[in-house]
């Protein structure tokens, strides 16, 4: 099993408005490839203001083909371009992909 992160830190001000893109992009995510279940995390000690997106998949193969078709979908590419350029702070993203230990 592959478990795959990405996180912004979202503008203080600007928090539901960021969870409510954050969740937004994953019902998205998942309309275009139903095996992309990503749910939606809050940081709560330390990284309090950063929205995390994570999903488990079967492998790295797995991952690859659902973020290029989610990525390469219209659909996916209006969202991410008419995203309120406010929410995040610049730099800000993270992404991991972690492996179950053996």
């Amino acid at each position: 099993m592959i478990r795959f992160e990405r996180s912004r830190q979202f503008k203080r001000h600007m928090k539901a408005e960021a969870l409510q893109y954050a969740k937004d992009a994953a019902v998205l995510a998942g309309t275009i490839d139903e095996s992309a279940r990503f749910q939606v995390f809050m940081g709560v000690f330390g990284s309090g203001e950063r929205v995390f997106w994570i999903g488990d998949f079967e492998g790295l193969a797995a991952l690859e083909k659902i973020l290029m078709k989610i990525e390469a979908d219209p659909r996916w590419q209006e969202f991410i371009v008419g995203a309120p350029r406010d929410l995040f702070v610049e730099g800000s993203g993270r992404e991991a992909i972690m492996q179950l230990a053996p």
